[in-house]
């Protein structure tokens, strides 16, 4: 019996995360419900309210307000005290990977390393993997990898599920193609508690359903209040809420951008430029590029990837790559054309990313040489004004 349920709640988590067609849903509601008269399990009330079926968030009280006093404590930029709230906890919920995100995080905003916090565990295991992901240091593809590895020899444990999203939001930043999203969904209807940050990955009918859950039982959570107004564009709000000052000036920015208004989101962006928080710097650096890609500034933003790829190739995956490719293909701006940063991009992306533009490559490289004048490669030689970093590639 046991078996067939759990059998059935993978089946309804594929349905909703991958293969979501208007039959399928349907079918997951009305079977749901069912289930849910029979036996109460976290698993069927994630599927339950992110269906849309009568959503009932029937969750353990107790636990969710120690989850969501962590995550709002992260929220507020009280990186010590979520420390001291984890350790305090950490224990009694070891498969909370909802809380351990959060502390992985403070340690990092805080300069600190995750080895002064280094156990025999297969929990710090998974904490210094995150660490490395977070911090985009030398480690950070070996961890990936590793988490990967995690996840294919514990697939079975709803943990495991959870990474997938994790890893998928923290690996890769801005790379949220549709598969993505399909395993970000999958790990979150494996959370076992309520996590508000699942409202950022759901359409607006499921959203509205979190939204009117978190005001009813959650009012006092900074956390759901930022999420809220950064969804309604309340900037109003935004700019008198209790949270870090480049926390609120990164979100206003990209409201501010959407609606328009370039010169007040390049400033705010600005604002946050040279922070000292590793992950605060992460943020500028995508931040900046997509306010460069919006307002189509094509040369600084080809030069400024190239440029972090060759200080630190990890950072690589934290930026809109595939975004700014596509838009360059599209309008094939003709400055743009004679940058010998195109190349070089596309094959960092066909290294780094996917397979899918190799033949953009050798077009590109031949428009370069053509367009600047040089009949063959050997022509460019130390060519003043461009880095001779970017020459060696470009020769490479």
């Amino acid at each position: 019996m046991i078996d067939r349920l759990l059998l059935y709640i993978r089946v309804c988590q594929y349905l909703l995360s991958f293969d979501s067609k208007t039959e399928n849903l349907e079918a997951v509601k009305q079977s749901i419900n069912i289930m849910n008269n029979s036996f109460e399990n976290y698993l069927i009330t994630n599927i339950i309210n992110s269906s849309g079926s009568n959503p009932s968030f029937k969750y353990n009280d107790k636990e969710l307000c120690k989850v969501m006093k962590i995550i709002d404590l992260y929220t507020k930029g009280k990186y010590e005290e979520v420390k001291t709230e984890y350790q305090d906890i950490y224990q009694e919920m070891p498969e909370r990977l909802e809380i351990t995100l959060p502390f992985v995080k403070s340690i990092t905003s805080l300069g600190e390393n995750i080895i002064e916090y280094q156990n025999s565990t297969l929990l710090f295991n998974i904490s210094e993997h995150l660490f490395n992901i977070i911090t985009k240091n030398e480690q950070a593809q070996e961890s990936y990898m590793g988490i990967q590895k995690l996840i294919d020899i514990y697939i079975s444990c709803e943990w495991a599920s959870q990474l997938q999203w994790i890893l998928h939001t923290e690996y890769y930043p801005n790379q949220y193609d549709a598969t993505a999203k399909k395993f970000i969904r999958f790990g979150l209807l494996n959370s076992i508690s309520y996590n508000p940050y699942n409202i950022l990955y759901w359409n607006t009918e499921i959203k509205e359903l979190i939204f009117s859950y978190l005001e009813r039982e959650h009012n006092d959570s900074v956390t759901y209040k930022f999420l809220y107004n950064i969804s309604e564009k309340n900037d109003a709000s935004i700019k008198v809420m209790d949270i870090p000052i480049h926390r609120k000036n990164r979100f206003l920015a990209q409201i501010f951008l959407q609606s328009g208004l370039v010169d007040r989101a390049y400033d705010l962006i600005l604002s946050y430029a040279d922070s000292e928080n590793i992950i605060v710097k992460q943020h500028y650096i995508t931040d900046y590029l997509n306010f460069l890609i919006k307002t189509n500034d094509y040369d600084k933003a080809i030069e400024l990837v190239v440029d972090i790829y060759f200080s630190n190739s990890n950072l690589f995956v934290c930026m809109p790559i595939e975004e700014f490719l596509m838009k360059v293909e599209v309008e094939k701006p003709a400055s743009i054309q004679s940058n010998i940063c195109l190349p070089i991009l596309y094959e960092i992306y066909s290294r780094n990313i996917k397979k899918d533009k190799d033949f953009y490559i050798s077009e590109s490289y031949e428009d370069y040489l053509i367009l600047n004048g040089y009949e063959r490669p050997s022509e460019l030689g130390l060519t003043v004004g461009i880095d001779v970093k970017k020459i060696i590639y470009f020769f490479r």
